[in-house]
């Protein structure tokens, strides 16, 4: 467990700002990467993590199905692309703005990853609150002309924010949403959504893997996101676990033809790669001209077989457990 920052407990309220200045200088929270690049508490180890062989997420009401995921591909999206991409924002300078400070310690409970709900608890607390504050940061604190205008990317007027999907009836929506901070309501098209998975439910590695059932596992997450893409008509989504995330991009007037990033692996790689994927997708806008019955690619080469006999652990086994069927009803509140 890391001990607690020297910016905590009562000495750090009652000392002057050039003090807090000068530890927040020692701390080398001078640039956006340096804020995001703070150490992150280690997890604690379970013995029963073991990826890919526990149950996966499959939809209740047949609004989704492994079997809508054609074609995959791969994208060279990776975090050395994305500093380079976005090199001017991720070395604005942040030294002096409040939000740039050490999070608190996590307590060990919040660190033993059991379940969906723990891993988007933790999601909270690390790596979406972090790129939140660098997205305030970047949207409303430049005043001088040294600064990046982070405005100037295309279609942006406010600030984007990374917030639980709003339920409204029994529409199904995703674990994230990354929408204009000014959309409370999220009632505009969003920028980039996302689902959380449990890293021993679902992983990268399982696709193109060879072994049949892990194909099926790893597009039956694929066609989750593609759902979202699809119903919320846009074009980025990613899929993020406690361990990696992956960036999916769905390509113009397909359902079910999809790219795939390699993994963003870690709290620091993923923390970059959801504020990448989100700069990226602002400046990227949907046409309006596309077609509202959207064309079907041919299968791929590594398109699954029909499912043989699924595992013991599967949801299929238990239909009328709610709470196994619906496990991808669990919210982030940020």
């Amino acid at each position: 467990k890391r001990p607690a920052s020297r910016d905590s407990g009562p000495l750090a309220i009652r000392s002057s700002p050039q003090a807090k200045r000068t530890r927040k200088s020692d701390q080398g929270i001078e640039t956006v990467l340096d804020f995001l690049n703070l150490p992150y508490q280690p997890l604690l180890e379970i013995p029963s993590n073991q990826p890919g062989l526990s149950s996966i997420t499959r939809s209740a009401s047949d609004l989704w199905d492994w079997r809508d995921i054609k074609q995959v591909d791969k994208m060279d999206h990776n975090p050395e692309g994305y500093l380079e991409e976005f090199h001017q924002f991720f070395s604005s300078r942040i030294l002096d703005h409040p939000l740039a400070v050490s999070p608190p310690p996590l307590p060990d409970i919040d660190l033993c990853i059991v379940s969906e709900k723990h891993a988007e608890l933790l999601l909270q607390k690390t790596v979406c609150w972090r790129v939140n504050a660098v997205l305030q940061m970047l949207f409303d604190s430049h005043s001088g002309d040294d600064e990046p205008n982070v405005y100037a990317l295309p279609g942006v007027s406010h600030r984007p924010v990374y917030s639980p999907g709003l339920r409204f009836g029994s529409f199904m929506i995703p674990d994230l949403w990354c929408h204009s901070f000014m959309d409370i309501m999220q009632k505009d098209r969003p920028f980039v959504v996302g689902d959380v998975k449990l890293a021993r439910k679902w992983n990268s590695s399982l696709g193109r893997s060879g072994n049949n059932d892990y194909e099926i596992r790893y597009r039956t997450a694929l066609a989750q996101v593609n759902f979202y893409m699809v119903k919320t008509r846009c074009l980025s989504a990613f899929i993020v676990t406690e361990q990696e995330l992956v960036a999916i991009d769905r390509v113009p007037g397909y359902s079910g033809w999809l790219k795939v990033s390699r993994p963003f692996i870690g709290p620091r790689s993923t923390s970059i790669g959801l504020l990448g994927l989100c700069l990226r997708a602002c400046s990227t806008t949907v046409s309006s001209v596309e077609p509202d019955n959207l064309k079907e690619p041919p299968p791929d080469a590594y398109y699954p077989r029909e499912e043989t006999e699924p595992p013991s652990s599967s949801t299929k086994a238990n239909p009328d457990r709610k709470s196994t069927r619906l496990n991808s009803s669990h919210r982030l509140y940020l």
